[in-house]
């Protein structure tokens, strides 16, 4: 596999391509209450979640780009991110992984 290579996914209907966690604590005060903290929301802060069918040859091209890659370019229908795969599950071309995206490119 060269740097060059790509790979195209058609997602199924049980794919999140948007989760966002804003970064947000609660914490206990003396008195009983709560304090909140909002920090706010960047696009490093979203992931997205794939469930796919894939080919044989495209789940191990997806495995090496895992086991092999820090970041990747990834393309989706509402912009151009870079980010990591951080969790792969695939057997017998049922895959679910999870990109943690880096920021726009």
């Amino acid at each position: 596999m060269t740097s060059g290579d790509s790979l195209v996914i058609d997602e199924l209907n049980t794919s999140r391509l948007y989760r966002g966690q804003a970064r947000v604590g609660r914490y206990p005060t003396l008195d009983g209450s709560v304090i909140i903290d909002h920090q706010g929301f960047v696009t490093g802060d979203r992931t997205i979640q794939i469930a796919c069918k894939l080919s044989e040859a495209d789940e191990s091209t997806l495995r090496t780009l895992f086991e092999n890659e820090t970041i990747l370019n990834i393309s989706t229908k509402d912009g151009f991110y870079s980010g990591a795969i951080s969790v792969l599950n695939g057997d017998g071309g049922d895959v679910e992984f999870t990109i943690l995206i880096k920021e726009v490119v």
